[in-house]
């Protein structure tokens, strides 16, 4: 009943997030913005608490931003009360919450034009990783958001109102909510989360879809290990669409990557020894590593992460 309610309002992410990366502009403190100051404040905290790319490529990092994607926050609310009833859960950072909080400023009656300030949210303290300190990003420096989204200086999202801006939450919330059923355990099929990904890159905000899995087409009763995949989608900028799948058993890890540019798979398979450095030095043993032209063979996993749950849809001829 969950997922009937929820599948028919989910929408893409990349809108909302545009808007938000937009908002979080210093350029929109200089002008004048068709929402009020509150929401600006809030859409801007939510910004500055997204992990930042060079903090993914750390564990600790990559741990953080999934632990603060939206997907567990029920959880970890109720663990809270749990444990300490009547503390308030430090959950700030995570995105679903400031999701909630941001649609709650916009739906409310009254017009937020209170002179104070909104209320301020520790940023994201995971450290940055030594290496990605040194690699080397396209930003200029004062660069806005709102700039760096549309080069030409126009405004990229004419119609970010209140109702749109509150519209864009409602399908992104309910879009995380089929993720979250989606992942849900169930006796009927092997373990699957469905994440997505809100990596902070300069002044934009890159989405990345993660898909964790147990294959359990190779169990046998008395196996010791039990096969795991991870697959990623992301877009690498002037790379073009890069999908990755990882298959690990117990420390044994295969990786295929495909590229649809086949430049990118070129350069990915000239340097993929790198990768096999990384991972020997991670402490896994090595298997397959390479790199293809074209698309993984299964569609996209924004279309296809429901695979497996029944009864949504029941007809009889």
């Amino acid at each position: 009943q969950a997922l009937r309610t929820a599948l028919p309002r989910p929408s893409d992410l990349m809108p909302l997030l545009t808007n938000i990366a937009q908002l979080a502009g210093p350029a929109t403190n200089k002008v004048s913005s068709p929402l009020p100051q509150p929401i600006v404040q809030l859409a801007q905290q939510l910004f500055n608490n997204l992990t930042s790319t060079a903090q993914a490529t750390t564990a600790t990092g990559l741990q953080h931003a999934v632990g603060n994607s939206g997907m567990f926050l029920e959880n970890r609310l109720a663990n809270t009360i749990v444990a300490s009833p009547g503390l308030r859960s430090p959950l700030t950072l995570d995105f679903k919450a400031g999701l909630l909080l941001l649609r709650e400023a916009l739906l409310a009656p009254a017009p937020l034009n209170q002179s104070q300030d909104a209320p301020q949210v520790p940023r994201n303290t995971v450290p940055e990783s030594p290496v990605s300190r040194n690699i080397l990003t396209p930003s200029t420096p004062g660069t806005s958001a709102a700039a760096s989204l549309n080069p030409m200086g126009f405004n990229a999202a004419p119609e970010l109102t209140t109702p749109a801006l509150a519209m864009q939450i409602e399908g992104a919330l309910a879009r995380l909510h089929v993720n979250q059923l989606a992942s849900l355990s169930n006796p009927q099929q092997h373990p699957l989360w469905v994440i997505e990904l809100p990596l902070r890159r300069d002044n934009h905000i890159d989405l990345i879809q993660l898909r964790i899995e147990q294959d359990t087409s190779s169990y046998t009763p008395d196996a010791q290990e039990r096969h795991w995949s991870i697959s990623l989608e992301l877009e690498a900028g002037d790379l073009g669409p890069l999908y990755a799948r990882i298959t690990l058993l117990g420390q044994q890890v295969s990786v295929t990557l495909w590229a649809e540019e086949n430049a990118t798979a070129l350069l990915a398979n000239r340097n993929i020894e790198l990768l096999q450095r990384d991972l020997t030095q991670a402490g896994f043993n090595t298997g397959t590593l390479h790199c293809q032209k074209g698309n993984p063979p299964h569609a996209s996993h924004r279309d296809t992460h429901l695979a497996g749950i029944r009864s949504l849809l029941d007809t009889r001829a």
